[in-house]
């Protein structure tokens, strides 16, 4: 795993524009969190012309985003950090986009996925992740475009998340989860 992660990050400076980097994230709260310090991340590496954006709901998992996909659902908040300002293209944040508008808003060098929290230490639930993949390439408008994937983070051991019954209340449980199912359903 950690072969793929260095061979990833050798990779970010291999953009055709030169100094161009152009993110966008699909996923929940948890990739808009990642968004707010991405840019700063980007362009402190040495990079220019940095576009960080996601297109995101609340919770949104792997198959929450597939069942939007197939019912054409606006239920999507489209936010972009460039110049270190996130701003939302939305109607201020209502669920107004779609899916395909995060991904044909730009000429994206890399998108990345990432699974709701609640399922993310559970493997099973990342089975339909290819055919999520294989919508958005469907899309892009850069043929060059790279993929990667986001982790979440485990609940804090103190959360009141009633999805946190699913690992028995317990961080490491959660956490252990995560990185089991990323190892056996990204990383392979």
């Amino acid at each position: 795993m950690c072969e793929k992660i260095n061979t990833l990050c050798k990779n970010l400076y291999t953009s055709d524009a030169e100094n161009s980097f152009k993110v966008l994230f699909v996923g929940n709260s948890y990739s808009d969190d990642t968004i707010q310090w991405a840019w700063q991340i980007a362009t402190s590496a040495g990079l220019s012309n940095v576009v960080i954006a996601d297109v995101y709901h609340g919770g949104c998992t792997i198959d929450q985003h597939l069942e939007d996909v197939r019912t054409d659902e606006p239920r999507y908040i489209y936010r972009v950090s460039d110049n270190g300002i996130v701003r939302s293209t939305s109607d201020g944040e209502n669920y107004n986009r779609r899916l395909e508008d995060g991904i044909l808003a730009d000429n994206w060098d890399w998108i990345v996925f990432q699974q709701g929290s609640r399922d993310s230490g559970i493997a099973s639930t990342y089975d339909n992740l290819p055919k999520l993949i294989a919508y958005v390439k469907d899309r892009v408008t850069n043929p060059n475009v790279r993929f990667a994937f986001n982790m979440t983070w485990a609940y804090a051991q103190h959360s009141n998340n009633p999805c946190f019954d699913n690992y028995g209340r317990s961080q490491q449980t959660m956490y252990n989860g995560i990185v089991a199912a990323v190892q056996a359903k990204v990383c392979s």
